[in-house]
């Protein structure tokens, strides 16, 4: 039996939480303070389209694995831990159209529909913070990775 694909995916969508509040937080001023083009807001929506990808791909494999690790961690801590995964990759869809709109907004409406974008991806983080809290008490409190370690040996 190979390695799971699950923990080396997890990490690319959980690490852009944390990035992009900041990168939004920049761009918004500099865009605000005509520092910087708002065509390179298109920056922001290329990062948050590959946070919600990864997230999906992320689920996806969690979902391939369950099989395997539900034997030693139990259904129902694995289906909280999918809930959160869920409403985390949830987040940044919604995230991701409201930066989309934000794009297209008449300018004068611009920063406040950034604020509304910023706003949202710090709501995304903190659904990441709970998704991989819950993904590491499979892990070190439940014994997850054991499953892998029994087939291994």
């Amino acid at each position: 039996m190979s390695l799971p694909i699950h923990p080396l995916v997890t990490h690319l969508p959980l690490g852009l939480s944390v990035l992009i509040p900041l990168l939004i937080l920049v761009f918004m001023i500099l865009i605000k303070l005509e520092k910087v083009s708002p065509k390179l807001w298109m920056i922001v929506l290329g990062f948050q389209v590959l946070m919600t990808v990864s997230g999906y791909i992320t689920i996806e494999t969690g979902e391939t694995e369950e099989e395997i690790v539900k034997e030693v961690v139990g259904k129902k801590n694995i289906a909280l831990h999918e809930a959160d995964g869920e409403k985390f990759v949830g987040a940044t869809v919604i995230t991701l159209v409201l930066s989309i709109g934000s794009f297209f907004i008449d300018p004068k409406f611009r920063f406040r529909t950034h604020i509304a974008v910023l706003l949202a991806s710090i709501f995304s983080f903190a659904l990441a913070v709970n998704v991989g809290r819950s993904g590491a008490e499979l892990v070190y409190k439940h014994g997850a990775g054991e499953a892998y370690l029994r087939n291994m040996k």
